[in-house]
């Protein structure tokens, strides 16, 4: 018997069943704090009879398997590939949350998640479908593998702490969590064909992290069944991170640019993913498939109660005398500041609510955003409310 520690966990995600390769499977390295579980729905039957002896028994029934949740965070890192292509670590989950376009991360690729010269660019103009990409989730728990199959992103949460390194949290859920250790390798830190979908183990040579080795002696090298994380991939420092926030035209702030040093915040991107199951009698029902809800980018962000020119205290003095229904501003939140290794959030059209003011030994004011397409919800232009950008230098 061995136990199975949580520190030697892995995590690889796949976009296909077969034919696995660095092109369509992914490591991603996660952090401490993962978790994922499938619970099950039960009926349970009572009588209710009156007279001196009633019957008082009660029976239960399975009915159907919840979907299954997953939940892990990842840092946010960025890196040059050997094409001179700037890329992520975190690129098919970021476009998985966007679109359900085939992932192609090449300078030449699919608009919404691609990699270029100068940066990694994300967008979410083509998010607008009742499916999103679906990927196959494979933890390597120590000595035990689990497959969640058929798995959407439901959400990414930005943390802007700045006493940490840039990171994202996501989370989502998938069809059926299953215990494949049975067919997993004799080599506990290698990644076979069978484990994830292939029918022959031999038909594809094993990849110790992501590094193709010599097939069976014969001198052929075979290529790798998935990308591994590069030690070039860089870490963010949220300390160095910068803000800018300007009013929009026609508003009483119209073109003030605020100088607001921030202390901490958070953003959401969340697709409202619901599952549904069929209900059948004597028969325990899995989820079919799942369709995206309304698109949410919301967050706060944190600073000081200053008195500087265009500071904090302008933007709550403004804030509080605009009494319309709608406001605007360009938010753009350089995470990492703005040069070297960042995440640039640039958010066009942000409404804005009036600032809490928190009473600490410094004043501070916590303030609330979300953001908007440039014409509301009513027009095909309504999926620009935010574009990322990772950057190395």
């Amino acid at each position: 018997m061995a136990l199975n520690l949580s520190r030697n966990s892995r995590l690889f995600i796949s976009t296909v069943t077969t034919g696995f390769d660095s092109t369509n499977t992914w490591e991603v390295q996660m952090q401490d704090g993962f978790s994922f579980s499938q619970g099950i729905d039960s009926t349970e039957i009572t009588v209710s009879e009156a007279g001196a002896t009633p019957t008082r028994g009660a029976e239960t029934f399975n009915s159907a398997l919840q979907p299954a949740d997953w939940a892990f965070t990842s840092y946010m890192r960025s890196y040059i590939d050997a094409d001179s292509v700037m890329q992520t670590t975190e690129a098919i989950l970021w476009h998985a949350l966007a679109t359900n376009a085939d992932p192609d991360f090449s300078a030449s690729g699919v608009a919404n998640a691609r990699g270029s010269i100068s940066n990694f660019h994300v967008d979410f103009l083509d998010s607008d479908h009742h499916e999103l990409t679906k990927l196959h989730l494979f933890f390597n728990v120590d000595n035990v593998w689990y497959r969640i199959s058929d798995c959407q992103v439901n959400q990414a949460d930005i943390d802007f702490s700045i006493d940490g390194i840039a990171m994202v949290a996501w989370s989502g859920q998938g069809t059926v969590l299953r215990d494949v250790t049975d067919t997993l390798s004799a080599f506990p830190d290698i990644i076979s064909a069978d484990i994830i979908g292939g029918t022959d183990p031999t038909a594809v040579a094993y990849a110790d992290r992501g590094t193709a080795l010599t097939d069976g002696g014969t001198g052929t090298t075979t290529a790798t069944e998935y990308l591994a994380v590069p030690a070039s991939a860089t870490y963010i420092k949220n300390k160095l991170s910068t803000l800018s926030l300007v009013g929009a035209a026609g508003q009483n702030d119209a073109a003030v640019s605020y100088a607001i040093a921030i202390t901490g915040g958070n953003l959401s991107i969340t697709n409202n993913i619901t599952y549904i199951t069929p209900e059948t009698l004597s028969v325990v029902d899995t989820p079919l498939g799942s369709f995206s809800g309304s698109r949410s980018m919301t967050g706060q962000l944190s600073c000081y109660l200053d008195t500087k020119s265009n500071g904090s205290s302008t933007l709550i003095k403004n804030l509080s005398n605009n009494l319309n229904t709608k406001n605007s501003y360009a938010l753009t939140l350089n995470l990492g500041g703005p040069t070297g290794p960042r995440v640039v959030f640039d958010i066009p059209n942000a409404q804005l609510a009036v600032p809490v003011i928190e009473v600490a030994d410094v004043l501070g004011l916590n303030i609330d955003f979300a953001a908007q397409g440039a014409n509301g919800i009513d027009t095909a232009a309504n999926m620009d409310e935010i574009t990322v950008e990772y950057y190395v230098s």
